[in-house]
């Protein structure tokens, strides 16, 4: 009888440190599994980070070339009126002259 006390008393002991192992291993994992959430959430935010910088950078390029194509198609435009305006200022200063002059109603002061 002494013998199967003492047994019970044994598995009794062994299974109470088995069931503080287990909880200490669960705890354990618990920690683990945090650390690891958060080293994850650090890499998934430093990727997150690193793919906006690269977007910006991608659209910035694409703006500033974009800008670039309006600003010289702008250039040519104003190139092209002041070619017209060379051409075309004498005979225009010409035509508002003649204008006014066959005008003879004008008289100078005389506001319409």
């Amino acid at each position: 009888m002494k013998n199967l006390l003492d047994r019970i008393i044994s598995i009794d002991q062994s299974e109470s440190s088995r069931l503080e192992k287990a909880m200490q291993d669960q705890e354990n994992a618990k920690q683990d599994i945090a650390r690891r959430m958060q080293k994850l959430a650090e890499q998934i935010e430093s990727y997150a980070q690193n793919h906006l910088a690269d977007y910006e950078k991608v659209e910035k390029e694409s703006a500033d070339a974009a800008l670039e194509k309006i600003t010289a198609s702008k250039e040519q435009e104003k190139e092209r009126l002041a070619k017209i305006f060379d051409e075309k200022k004498d005979d225009w200063t010409e035509q508002i002259f003649r204008s006014v002059l066959e005008d003879k109603s004008f008289s100078p002061g005389q506001v319409s």
